[in-house]
């Protein structure tokens, strides 16, 4: 019993472990907007045979989403583990085709794959560090949506906000970015 015990523990430090550290790296979890998930993907501008990658996908709902909106290669990356768990759930209940769900800090990812990112971060976390990974392993031609918070010193190409109500998403081509 009582090395059950430990590994509950074990595990359940982990896991708020983690979440603290994803929360450090990019955003506390929020998710985004029902309502706005077709607005995210027009956004997005996906084309048959693209991938997009969701950093920071939380809960997998963006990410599951997509999959099953476009016939783009969607691929979430979640740092902290009981999100990761939790898309891992709704993949597995979801509907074919699905996206790819990957347990990793997306500093350490690779992203020269990518047509397109989505991300949800706060702005001061989405300027510096972030905003030079995407710089130096994106396509010239890639998109970035940014859902909320602009990245700062990026000029977006639009800004969808229909109505006052709606929560800004950005929408930037980093060919433009690297004119800046």
């Amino acid at each position: 019993m009582d090395l059950i015990r430990i590994l509950l523990y074990f595990f359940i430090g982990c896991s708020l472990a983690s979440l603290l550290w994803a929360t450090l790296s990019l955003a506390p979890w929020v998710p985004a907007k029902k309502k706005d998930l077709p607005r995210i993907k027009a956004a997005l501008a996906l084309r048959s045979g693209e991938t997009v990658y969701d950093l920071g996908a939380g809960n997998g709902r963006v990410a599951i989403y997509l999959a099953g909106q476009t016939s783009a290669r969607v691929v979430g990356v979640e740092l902290a583990l009981p999100l990761y768990l939790i898309c891992r759930g709704r993949w597995f209940f979801s509907r074919p085709p699905r996206p790819t769900f990957i347990f990793r800090d997306f500093f350490r990812l690779d992203l020269r794959a990518a047509n397109a990112v989505y991300v949800f971060g706060l702005p001061e976390k989405l300027a510096g560090r972030f905003s030079r990974k995407l710089l130096s392993e994106l396509k010239p031609s890639a998109r970035v949506v940014s859902y909320v918070f602009p990245i700062a010193a990026w000029r977006p190409v639009r800004v969808d906000k229909e109505t006052a109500a709606d929560l800004p998403i950005y929408i930037y081509q980093l060919a433009d970015q690297r004119r800046l």
